[in-house]
């Protein structure tokens, strides 16, 4: 497996291109001079972010073909599924895998992401962004659900899951909001009395349960669900409640009442999500690219989070106390438990 070192880019740590902090503000009234040079910085952050997830996953996947002609069991780390993979498709994975993301990073992705981030802001109209929140759930579903998100997304976490157990007691009883795949829920289920996830894509839930019923897990649930109306469950019906990597990506409007809803049914709240600011090393440019090719939506969704201090201005919005917290991925994260500070 890849370590975690730090990789200096004089370019992207250079004043002119630091300025990413800014990269994505309105550029409504900008100058044609503006847009190519917000075009540009993002086009590098892209190649070279790219570039380096791609050596990250080959680096893993060449890890797991390893683990196999040596027959070390590596648990939960195998990216490729043990028990139906053999080792010359896990070979044609990594070259396929190469080849694709290389003209993916360089010319697919940069080309069809641009155009979706220009065709969105030539739409979008004054006051359409806020949605009514009384809306019931949504069967909202991305183009990354389900077993892309899995394979590209899950393995980076792993180092993150672990952390989160730790902060979690035995036997307690647990709730994931937003559990995507359902890899944390499967992580820590041994360890949980009890524990449901909840998600407001139908494509996250049907792959989650579709694993639970691979794994045989008893206690594990997943329920297709609203993270601002959690009515199903009374107070306090959990001992924690779990928002990982997901705050960032919520429109701005829904964030507090999600945050209230999960103190209300849970005793106390984990909640892990990007640093900010975002330290530039080489995952923090990594983290940029996902943000960037997510879509439209996502990416204005995280610029608002990241301009607005991330969690720290949330956390002093929903009057919560924070009772310990730690840093993930060279500072790029940060992973915070804590409570309401008025009941």
């Amino acid at each position: 497996m890849l370590r975690q070192t730090s990789l200096k880019l004089p370019l992207l740590r250079s004043q002119k291109w630091n300025s990413y902090q800014n990269i994505g503000e309105d550029m409504q009234n900008k100058s044609v001079y503006d847009w190519i040079i917000t075009g540009v910085k993002w086009y590098v952050i892209n190649v070279v972010g790219g570039i380096l997830s791609l050596g990250r996953l080959v680096g893993w996947l060449l890890h797991d073909v390893w683990c196999r002609m040596r027959h070390i069991d590596n648990g939960e780390k195998y990216i490729i599924d043990k028990s139906t993979t053999k080792l010359w498709i896990a070979a044609m994975t990594i070259f396929l895998g190469v080849v694709i993301n290389i003209m993916t990073i360089i010319l697919i992705i940069p080309i069809v992401m641009g155009l979706q981030h220009l065709k969105k802001r030539k739409m979008q109209k004054v006051g359409k962004q806020e949605e009514l929140t009384s809306e019931a759930v949504k069967d909202v579903k991305q183009w990354f659900d389900g077993i892309i998100y899995a394979a590209g997304i899950d393995p980076v976490l792993r180092k993150t899951r672990e952390r989160i157990a730790g902060y979690i007691a035995e036997d307690s009883k647990v709730i994931d909001i937003c559990c995507g795949t359902g890899a944390l829920v499967f992580y820590i289920a041994k360890r949980c009395a009890d524990i449901t996830g909840v998600d407001h894509s139908s494509g996250m839930i049907k792959y989650a349960d579709k694993e639970k019923e691979n794994k045989g897990l008893a206690n594990v649930k997943f329920v297709h669900a609203d993270a601002t109306n959690l009515s199903l469950y009374h107070d306090h019906a959990f001992d924690y409640a779990v928002l990982s990597f997901t705050i960032h990506e919520m429109p701005p409007y829904i964030r507090i009442p999600v945050l209230k809803e999960a103190t209300r049914i849970a005793k106390e709240v984990i909640l892990v999500d990007y640093m900010i600011p975002m330290p530039m090393n080489w995952i923090g440019i990594i983290n940029l690219r996902y943000e960037f090719i997510a879509g439209y939506d996502h990416f204005q969704n995280f610029l608002n989070f990241r301009d607005n201090r991330g969690l720290e201005d949330l956390i002093e919005k929903a009057e919560l106390t924070i009772e310990e917290e730690t840093t993930e991925d060279k500072g790029t994260s940060r992973i915070v438990k804590a409570k309401r500070a008025i009941n």
